[in-house]
C-alpha cells in the first residue's frame, strides 16, 4: 500500500512513540440533543499515556484517527510518516479487521518498529489477539503508562513489579493464556500526568460537551458480561485503583479556569466501597471550598445511592448519574451476576428524583435467553422511570465477548455462534424474541431522523418522542403475543 501525505496533521517528522485510536470506518456523528451532552468523546487512556511519556522527555505523536476523520489508508500514512520506534494502538471490538490492516501495513513499512496493542479487551484475551494480529509484537498488560515507559526506557519487560508487555516471542511468551498473565502492579494514579487534551475541543464540537475525568480504574464486582471486571481481577493487583480527592479537584480547577463547566467521570464505578464514599465527601468539600460552580456525573450501582451522600454531591454539582440496572426481572439479573435484586430499584429512583438528580439507565433489553415477558417488563420499567432516551436504550443487546463468564455459560447452552470482529455472534433461544428484535429495530430506526434533529436543551420534545416510540413498541409486543 502506497503512503501519501496528510498535510493537516502537523508534528515532528520522527518520534519515539506514536499512539493511535484507529478509525471506525464511519465518519464522526455530530450530536446536538440532550441525551448526549454528558458523553465523553476523548480516549483518556491513550491521552494519559501520551502526556506521561512526553513528561519523561520522549517525543510522542498522539493520533485520534476517528476525530481526524481519516481513512485507514490515511491513518497508516500518518503513522509511517512519523517513523516511530514504538507504535501503540488501541484495540476495541468490533474493529479487529481495521487494526489488522493498520498493523500489517505499518509492519511492512516500518519493519524495526515495535507494534504494541493495548486496552482492557486485549489484556484479557492476549492469546487470541496475538493470533488475530500477526504483525503485532506484544500486548500491553496492566496500566499502559508504566508498560510504555518501560519500553521507551529500553526495558520492555516487567521491572520492580510494574506493568509490562506480553511479547509474542521471548521469555514471557509461554505465560500467555486466554486471561492474560499473572497479576501486575498498578500505577500510582496521582503521580501520572493529566491526559493530553489535544482532542478535547474537537470532541466538544462534535457534541461531546463534557470534559472527561478519570478518577479511578477497575471494578471489584463480578458482572458476567463485563470486560472491566475480568481485567481488574485477572490483570492487576488492585481491582479498584484511585486518585485522591485533591488530585481530582485540581484537574477540574484547571479546566474550570479554561472555561469548562460540565464534567463526566469515566470511572467504571465511582462509589464501589466505603473508602470511595469517603473520598466523594472530601471531593465535595474541596469543590465547595474552591467555589467551583460545575455540573458533573458519574457511574455507580443502584445499591450505592444513599440520601446523605447524594444530597452532599448534588449541592456541589451532581446532576446526573448513570446506573447499570441491566434488567427489570430478577431472573435476568441472576444470569448477569449483578448480585442485587430489582426491588432496590424503586427506592433508588425515588430518592434520586426527590434530590433532583437525573438517572440515566443502562439496560440490556435483549439477550440469547430473553423471553417476551422479560422484554415487556424491561420496557415497562424504562417507560415508567425515565423521561429521556438514547436510541440504543431500546435496542440494547447483550455483547458476548471472549474472556467473560457469560460467554462460557452461553457456549455450554449451545447459543454461541462464530466470533465476528472480536465479538461472539449469538442466536435467540425463542423465535418470537428474534421477531421482536426486528420489530424494535424497524420502529426505533424509523424515528432516527426525529431523534437526531432535537436540540441540546429540548428535553420535553425528547420525552414526547420517547413516549411515541414506547407506544409503538408495546403495540408490537401485544401483536406478537396474539
Amino acid at each position: 500500500m502506497d503512503c501519501f501525505p496528510v498535510s493537516n496533521l502537523a508534528g515532528p517528522k520522527e518520534v519515539d512513540l506514536t499512539l493511535v485510536k484507529p478509525p471506525t470506518g464511519f465518519p464522526p456523528v455530530k450530536f446536538t440533543n440532550y441525551s448526549f451532552q454528558s458523553m465523553i468523546g476523548e480516549t483518556l487512556g491513550i491521552a494519559s499515556i501520551a502526556s506521561t511519556s512526553r513528561s519523561r522527555g520522549f517525543t510522542v505523536h498522539y493520533l485520534d484517527a476517528y476525530f481526524e476523520e481519516l481513512s485507514i489508508e490515511q491513518t497508516i500514512s500518518v503513522i509511517v510518516g512519523r517513523s516511530p520506534r514504538i507504535v501503540g494502538i488501541l484495540l476495541r471490538y468490533p474493529y479487529v479487521s481495521i487494526v489488522r490492516q493498520i498493523t500489517d501495513s505499518v509492519r511492512a513499512h516500518l519493519p524495526h518498529a515495535k507494534i504494541i496493542i493495548g486496552g482492557q479487551y486485549p489484556s484479557i484475551n492476549a492469546k487470541l489477539v496475538l493470533e488475530w494480529l500477526p504483525s503485532v509484537d506484544g500486548i500491553c498488560i496492566g496500566d499502559g503508562e508504566l508498560a510504555i515507559l518501560d519500553l521507551l526506557e529500553g526495558a520492555g519487560r516487567q521491572i520492580h513489579g510494574r506493568s509490562y508487555i506480553l511479547w509474542r516471542y521471548g521469555p514471557s511468551a509461554e505465560k500467555r493464556t486466554a486471561k492474560g498473565t499473572a497479576l501486575v502492579h498498578y500505577a500510582a494514579l496521582d503521580d501520572l500526568e493529566w491526559p493530553d487534551r489535544k482532542y478535547l475541543r474537537t470532541a466538544q464540537e462534535f457534541g461531546y460537551k463534557a470534559v472527561g475525568i478519570s478518577s479511578s480504574r477497575g471494578c471489584p464486582y463480578r458482572c458476567a458480561f463485563c470486560v472491566p471486571h475480568v481485567y481488574s481481577q485477572n490483570s492487576i493487583e488492585r481491582p479498584w485503583n484511585y486518585r485522591s480527592a485533591r488530585s481530582i479537584t485540581d484537574e477540574i480547577q484547571f479546566h474550570y479556569d479554561n472555561g469548562d463547566r460540565l464534567f463526566t467521570f469515566s470511572d467504571e464505578h465511582f462509589l464501589p466501597n466505603k473508602f470511595a464514599r469517603k473520598r466523594a465527601v472530601e471531593f465535595a468539600r474541596l469543590l465547595k471550598a474552591q467555589r467551583l460552580d460545575v455540573k458533573f456525573m458519574f457511574d455507580c450501582r443502584a445499591d450505592s445511592v444513599s440520601e446523605e451522600l447524594f444530597a452532599t454531591l448534588r449541592d456541589v454539582g451532581l446532576y446526573r448519574v448513570y446506573i447499570g440496572f441491566e434488567a427489570a426481572e430478577n431472573s435476568m439479573l441472576l444470569d448477569y451476576r449483578k448480585d442485587q435484586k430489582m426491588e432496590i430499584y424503586e427506592s433508588t429512583l425515588t430518592l434520586l428524583s426527590r434530590l433532583g438528580i437525573e438517572a440515566i439507565p443502562g439496560m440490556i433489553i435483549f439477550s440469547p435467553t430473553t423471553t417476551p415477558s422479560e422484554i415487556k417488563k424491561n420496557i415497562e420499567f424504562f417507560a415508567a422511570n425515565f423521561s429521556t432516551y438514547a436510541e440504543e436504550d431500546f435496542l440494547s443487546r447483550l455483547q458476548v465477548l471472549p474472556g467473560t463468564p457469560i460467554a462460557v455459560g452461553l457456549k455450554n447452552q449451545g447459543l454461541l455462534g462464530d466470533m465476528i470482529e472480536g465479538e461472539y455472534f449469538w442466536k435467540f433461544k425463542h423465535p418470537i424474541v428474534e421477531a421482536l428484535w426486528n420489530d424494535f429495530n424497524d420502529i426505533v430506526k424509523s424515528r432516527s431522523g426525529d431523534f437526531r434533529a432535537l436540540r441540546e436543551n429540548d428535553k420535553q420534545s425528547l420525552s414526547n418522542l420517547k413516549k411515541e416510540i414506547e407506544r409503538d413498541l408495546f403495540n408490537a409486543l401485544n401483536k406478537r403475543a396474539q
